[in-house]
C-alpha cells in the first residue's frame, strides 16, 4: 500500500486519492461594475470642470477648445482606451501616465499613451515568462504531473457512516470487487478542498479531538459540500455545531457571495433564521439568475430566489412606469407644463440608465433590486421657475414647487414587502 499523506487509521484498508485538490470555491464575481449609461459623465459638467481646471492652471489652454463627444460614438480602440481606469501609478521605471482620463486627451496623446502602455506590458510579460522558465527548471517534475493527496481510512468506519462508501464497497462495483478480493482498495476523489475532506474523514473516524476549534465560513461551507456528497450529513451536523457557535451570525446585507455561503450553511444545518436572512440578501442583491456555483442547494430553492428577485424588480419598475404614464396622461402634475416637464425628465433619466420599459425585460441581467433603488434616488430633477406676484414687486420668478416636482411618488413605490424565505417550505425539518 502506498504511503499516505494523512493517516486516519493506521490499519485502514482504504486509500482515498484526491486529485485536483483545492480548486476555486464558489467563483462568484462581487462588485462587478455595471456597464451602462450612468457611467458616462455629463458633457455639461465635464466642460464646466475643464473650465475651472484651466482657470486654476491644472489644464493647459489647448483643452478649452477640445471637442467632447460621448464615449459611445468612438471606435472600439478609442472606446477601450477611454473606459480604462487610470490609476496614475506604474511603479518605479514605468512609463509616465497622465492623471487625466483618456477621454480628455487628443488623438495623438491617446495613441502615445496606448503605445507606451503596450510596450511596458510586453516588457513585464517577458520578465514573467523568463521567471516562469527558471522556476520550472528548478522545480523539475513538480510542475509536470498533478499532485495527488492520499488519505488512509478505515473501511468499517466509512461504511458505517456513509451510504456512498457502503454502496461503493459492497454493491459489486469495481472498487468493491477489488476490496472483497484483496482486502484493500484505492478510491479516487476529485476537486475537493484538502482540509475539508480531512475534517470530514476525521469526523467519520471519531477523531473530534483533532479538529480545529473554529473555522471560517468558507471552510465550513466546503465541509458541508463534502459531507453532502458522501452522505454523512448527520455526523457532520453533530460534530460541527461548535464551529457555528463561533462564527459571526450576522448575515451580510450587501455581500452576495457571503450570503450565498450562509444560505448553503443554513440549508445543510437546518437553520431557518440564517436561511431566511440569506435568502433575503440574495433576492435584493442578485444581479442575475442565481447560479449553483458548485453548491448542492436544492433546485426549488434556487428557482424561488430567482422568481422573487424578478418579481421585486418588476414591481419596483412597474411603479416607475406607472408614474411616467400618469405624467403623460396629465393625471399627475399641477399643470400642463408641470406634467410635460416631469414626463420628459423622467423619460430622459430612464434612457440615461438604460431602463426604458421597452428595453427592460426579465430576467433583468446585471441589475439588482438594491442597485435600481439607488439609481432612482439619483434621478436628476428638473428645475424651472414660475412668475408670481409678491407683496413688494409686481412679478417675480420663483422656483416651481409642487408635490410631483421632486419625484416623491417614485420613492413611494419601493415598499419592499419581501421578508425572506421559510426553510420549512423546502426541506423537512427535524
Amino acid at each position: 500500500m502506498e504511503s499516505p499523506d494523512y493517516i486516519l487509521d493506521p490499519e485502514g484498508e482504504i486509500i482515498i486519492a484526491l486529485k485536483f485538490a483545492n480548486p476555486v470555491f464558489v467563483p462568484c464575481e462581487e462588485g462587478r461594475p455595471h456597464k451602462d449609461n450612468s457611467e458616462v459623465v455629463s458633457k455639461e459638467l465635464l466642460q464646466r470642470w475643464m473650465a475651472m481646471a484651466i482657470d486654476a492652471g491644472i489644464l493647459e489652454e489647448k483643452y478649452k477648445k477640445l471637442t467632447i463627444s460621448p464615449l459611445g460614438d468612438e471606435d472600439e480602440d478609442d472606446k477601450e482606451a477611454a473606459s480604462e481606469r487610470e490609476s496614475g501609478i506604474w511603479g518605479i521605471g514605468g512609463p509616465p501616465v497622465d492623471i487625466l482620463p483618456s477621454s480628455l486627451l487628443t488623438e495623438v496623446e491617446r495613441a502615445a499613451r496606448r503605445s507606451a502602455r503596450q510596450a511596458w506590458q510586453k516588457l513585464l510579460l517577458g520578465e514573467e515568462d523568463e521567471a516562469g522558465t527558471e522556476t520550472g527548471t528548478e522545480t523539475g517534475t513538480e510542475t509536470g504531473a498533478e499532485a495527488v493527496v492520499c488519505f488512509q481510512a478505515s473501511a468499517k468506519h466509512l461504511m458505517a457512516a456513509s451510504t456512498y462508501f457502503r454502496a461503493l464497497l459492497t454493491c459489486g462495483m469495481e472498487e468493491g470487487i477489488q476490496f472483497q478480493r484483496e482486502g484493500t482498495v484505492r478510491v479516487s476523489a476529485e476537486y475537493w478542498d484538502e482540509e475539508a475532506l480531512l475534517y470530514v474523514l476525521m469526523i467519520i473516524h471519531c477523531l473530534h479531538h483533532e479538529l480545529p476549534e473554529k473555522v471560517d465560513l468558507e471552510m465550513l461551507a466546503k465541509v458541508c459540500v463534502v459531507a453532502d456528497y458522501y452522505d454523512v450529513g448527520d455526523a457532520v451536523r453533530f460534530a460541527a455545531r461548535p464551529w457555528i457557535a463561533k462564527l459571526d451570525p450576522q448575515v451580510p446585507e450587501d455581500r452576495y457571495r457571503e450570503a450565498l455561503l450562509w444560505l448553503w450553511v443554513g440549508v445543510f444545518f437546518r437553520m431557518p433564521g440564517v436561511f431566511k436572512a440569506a435568502s433575503l440578501t440574495l433576492i435584493k442583491e442578485g444581479k442575475e439568475d442565481m447560479p449553483p456555483l458548485g453548491l448542492p442547494i436544492p433546485k426549488p430553492i434556487v428557482d424561488e430566489i430567482n422568481a422573487r428577485r424578478v418579481k421585486a424588480i418588476w414591481e419596483l419598475m412597474s411603479h416607475v412606469y406607472g408614474v411616467q404614464n400618469d405624467y403623460l396622461s396629465g393625471e399627475r402634475g399641477c399643470s400642463f407644463e408641470c406634467s410635460a416637464i416631469l414626463y420628459g425628465a423622467l423619460t430622459k433619466n430612464l434612457c440615461m440608465y438604460g431602463l426604458r420599459e421597452s428595453d427592460f425585460r426579465p430576467p433583468f441581467p446585471h441589475r439588482s433590486y438594491t442597485y435600481l433603488v439607488h439609481v432612482i434616488d439619483r434621478f436628476r430633477l428638473p428645475r424651472w421657475y414660475d412668475p408670481r406676484s409678491s407683496k413688494y414687486l409686481c412679478w417675480q420668478y420663483c422656483e416651481h414647487e409642487c408635490h410631483d416636482a421632486h419625484f416623491w411618488e417614485l420613492r413611494a413605490g419601493r415598499c419592499f414587502e419581501e421578508e425572506g424565505m421559510e426553510l420549512k417550505e423546502f426541506i423537512e425539518m427535524d
